[in-house]
């Protein structure tokens, strides 16, 4: 029985299509990988894609009918409604990639094509759900690598937030702020600076900078790029986490049947402007004869690293070219994290050795303090 969404969309003759989520896509893709054979009739249990959508379904609306809050909120209604469409096209004909529709990513789109037109779609399944991880790895990797600094940052600017809020006006009412000397001066000055007008403007400096930073890493493609890519953060950093992902991508793409003219093609088209920028002098100096990895030394762009570069060259006349690749790129993946690690490490010492100096200038601030208040009230 088809959802209830679906029924009453079907009856006013036009079906607006449901997108399907990444959760949802990446269920179906756990179940079909395992139960399709490469012909999509079971190995384990004689399923066909047609039958897993439909039971897969049917659990969407149960979980929604297992308690009196779900069968008022629906919560799967919508995911149940687009994979009834996709169950819908699917039996009438309609390949797996047609009948998922806009739910794809051109990733996922390029590489579940590939396996259907090759009669291997759950191993196509399967790379996308390792794909997936990967990418996934590799963006965790780099946030989390930017957690400790950020966390020391904010302690700073709490303790000074303190200082200024509630150390200082508290010394102030019994010794003039103007009489203060040495470290207590100091102390003074940076609690004016932790609750005067700096900390915002520092904040909208910061914001704007960033907004025009997150802007430009996958946009600006002018001139000076290439040299921000090797020597400025966080620009050089998004290159070699860029490249990284590109070639697991690439080789995912290789390992489903892709040629890599077409690959290259595929992430140009469906990639950011800069990656766009850098796979187009590579993709073309292949179109004219070049390989892989002469061709990405002839573009000079830097993308990507020249030791990725000399990694592909070695392995290029191999038969498993694909398979060697995607081992360069999780080794690659390996290093960056441990790169992101030391480079976390590297801040949050710096940031470390900062709050205990704010912390020491307080200590030497307040005994600076004590002793002047001492010395002037023994002059009376």
């Amino acid at each position: 029985m088809w959802p209830r969404s679906l029924r009453s969309r079907k009856c006013g003759g036009h079906v607006k299509k449901v997108k399907l989520p990444w959760r949802h896509r990446q269920k179906i893709y756990d179940i079909a990988e395992g139960l399709l054979g490469d012909s999509e009739k079971g190995t384990k249990g004689e399923k066909k894609l047609v039958d897993i959508l439909t039971d897969y379904r049917k659990s969407l609306l149960q979980r929604d009918a297992s308690s009196r809050l779900r069968r008022i909120l629906r919560v799967n209604s919508k995911a149940a409604t687009a994979v009834g469409q996709v169950e819908k096209a699917v039996r009438g004909g309609r390949s797996f990639t047609v009948a998922m529709g806009t739910s794809l990513s051109p990733m996922e789109r390029t590489i579940i094509g590939s396996g259907e037109r090759s009669s291997m779609l759950p191993s196509a399944m399967r790379m996308v759900l390792e794909l997936q991880q990967m990418l996934g790895d590799i963006r965790w990797q780099f946030v989390s690598s930017m957690s400790q600094p950020v966390v020391y940052v904010l302690a700073i600017y709490g303790f000074l937030l303190v200082l200024g809020g509630f150390v200082v006006p508290q010394y102030e009412m019994f010794y003039p702020a103007e009489k203060w000397t040495g470290w207590a001066a100091v102390m003074l000055g940076l609690s004016k600076v932790a609750t005067g007008w700096a900390p915002l403007a520092a904040l909208v400096v910061f914001v704007v900078a960033l907004v025009t930073i997150v802007w430009a890493l996958p946009r600006w493609t002018g001139r000076g790029r290439v040299f921000a890519d090797k020597y400025v953060f966080p620009f050089n950093s998004y290159r070699y986490v860029s490249e990284t992902a590109w070639l697991l991508t690439f080789a995912v793409l290789l390992k489903s049947g892709v040629i890599d003219k077409s690959a290259l093609s595929e992430q140009m088209q469906f990639g950011s402007p800069w990656l766009a920028s850098r796979l187009k002098p590579i993709r073309d100096g292949i179109v004219g004869g070049k390989s892989l990895a002469n061709a990405m030394q002839g573009a000079k762009t830097g993308f990507p690293a020249f030791d990725l570069i000399e990694a592909i060259r070695s392995r290029e006349d191999s038969d498993e070219f694909a398979e060697r690749i995607e081992a360069v790129a999780r080794k690659e993946m390996v290093r960056m994290r441990r790169r992101f690690i030391a480079t976390s490490v590297m801040w949050g010492a710096v940031l470390f050795v900062v709050l205990i100096g704010v912390v020491f200038v307080l200590q030497l601030g307040v005994n600076d303090l004590t002793t002047d208040s001492a010395t002037a009230v023994g002059s009376f």
